[in-house]
């Protein structure tokens, strides 16, 4: 009996070992910041392609601030950023996207720079329309100016 019991406690400890190093294993292969850190390390290769990624990020999420703001106009009535508001939101999906393809290496992605260079270009000459009176407005148009000049060094 003393045996059946010893080996039925060894199966459980391998069980138990096995499982916790497949644990481990994943925790290593699918660990999300793991994952940004080798897309950091492959993008220091190319310095443009960094600084894209971190331009339209940062593009993003001034739109997102700037679309706020118009959004709020909006509720008093005031409707005259309606145009700016079509362009900023073209903006923050373009940057999304080019954010995303060259994170991923991917072929496509000076086709897309071209794209979100032109979408920025439209969306900043919109902001500056605005830019004396609304601040974020200036803020967009200059996150803009900034994204088109990082897709330039990307596209070549």
């Amino acid at each position: 009996m003393e045996n059946k019991e010893q080996s039925t406690l060894d199966n459980k400890s391998r069980r138990s070992v096995m499982a916790g190093a497949a644990a481990v294993a994943a925790l290593g292969v699918f660990n999300p910041a793991l994952a940004v850190e080798k897309e950091h390390e492959k993008h220091q290769a190319n310095p443009d392609v960094k600084n894209l990624i971190d331009t339209a990020q940062q593009c993003e999420v001034t739109g997102d601030a700037c679309l706020a703001h118009i959004f709020k106009t909006f509720t008093t009535g005031d409707t005259t950023l309606a145009k700016c508001g079509i362009l900023v939101d073209d903006a923050i999906a373009a940057c999304a996207a080019i954010a995303k393809l060259a994170s991923n290496n991917s072929a496509h992605t000076k086709a897309m720079a071209a794209v979100c260079k032109s979408v920025c270009a439209d969306c900043e000459v919109e902001c500056r329309k605005h830019g004396k009176k609304h601040a974020i407005c200036e803020d967009m148009a200059n996150s803009c100016q900034a994204t088109v000049k990082a897709c330039e060094k990307v596209i070549g």
